[in-house]
């Protein structure tokens, strides 16, 4: 099957620019209740989009497509992470923009020559869910010939397949309220951001609450956090731990394979390069036998 850049050119990273961090360890603190008009309704919140999330979740697309493949899907969304930085769009509209994708997968058929087209419309459609500023992608710079025409007659066609919902529960959000009384820095939240980035390359049929979750009981896992399981259950009342950290084995071995291949250059673009995130500079040393010893966390490279 004939593969595609869909990017311009290439960009490469120098794993060694990065530094270490230098912050200081983590202390889990006691939790402190919210303070804003919300507070109150942040149970009844959440609840709701428990509710709410399945029905928006992406199942795995790839075994029912017969004309495209993993590399390709992988092409495809590291592109659209690249064109959304562009535009300077918030990361919201990133995820609604892969769920789009990922739905309208589950439901229809795609020739690779559309895929790319697929891309724009679902960028064009979140964007104007999400974004105060709808700014154009040049065209011009496309492996495709797409006309405007053609672009929002897909697009009608995409909202017709998701049948117009576009308000969905996003694993991000989960992560703020599983994390924000536990985290101490933005970069350990800027780290589950990228665990769950990563996940959007092969991970499907898991909730956004399971998720969100598992990022969070992640990340405190690889800042030493004895126990973390003791903190967050206190807010989970739905997973079990042998659940969590099913799924967070898995988050675990896609880092792993993350940081060993030269794939996802515009994700790690985004975190290392525009975000300067120093904690998850430190998962790459954390992987690679050269830096560390995989059975070891060296604290320097943590918060």
């Amino acid at each position: 099957m004939e593969e595609y850049n869909f990017n311009d050119s290439t960009q490469t990273i120098t794993w060694s620019e990065t530094k270490q961090s230098q912050t200081k360890p983590l202390f889990i603190l006691e939790l402190p209740k919210l303070r804003d008009p919300i507070s109150p309704y942040i149970e009844e919140i959440f609840e709701n989009f428990r509710d709410q999330e399945n029905k928006f979740l992406v199942q795995s697309y790839l075994p029912m497509q017969l004309n495209i493949n993993y590399n390709q899907m992988t092409q495809l969304i590291d592109w659209v992470i690249d064109t959304i930085q562009q535009l300077n769009y918030k990361d919201e509209t990133l995820y609604l923009t892969l769920n789009i994708i990922g739905r309208y997968l589950n439901i229809k058929q795609i020739n690779l020559d559309n895929l790319q087209l697929l891309a724009i419309c679902s960028i064009n459609i979140a964007a104007k869910y999400e974004e105060k500023n709808v700014r154009q992608i040049k065209l011009s710079k496309l492996k495709f010939d797409y006309t405007n025409q053609q672009i929002a007659y897909f697009e009608g066609d995409i909202l017709i397949a998701i049948n117009f919902q576009l308000t969905i529960p996003y694993p991000q959000q989960f992560v703020w309220y599983y994390g924000h009384q536990l985290f101490s820095c933005k970069e350990q939240v800027a780290a589950t951001e990228y665990i769950i980035e990563i996940s959007y390359f092969s991970l499907h049929n898991i909730s956004a609450s399971l998720l969100g979750l598992s990022a969070v009981y992640l990340v405190l896992k690889y800042c030493c956090i004895p126990n973390p399981w003791y903190y967050l259950s206190s807010l989970e009342k739905v997973y079990s731990l042998e659940l969590v950290e099913q799924v967070t084995d898995m988050l675990d071995k896609l880092l792993q394979n993350h940081f060993q291949e030269e794939h996802h250059t515009n994700l790690k673009q985004k975190f290392f390069n525009l975000k300067n995130l120093q904690f998850v500079s430190g998962f790459h040393k954390y992987y690679q036998a050269e830096f560390i010893q995989k059975q070891k966390l060296d604290p320097n490279l943590v918060c």
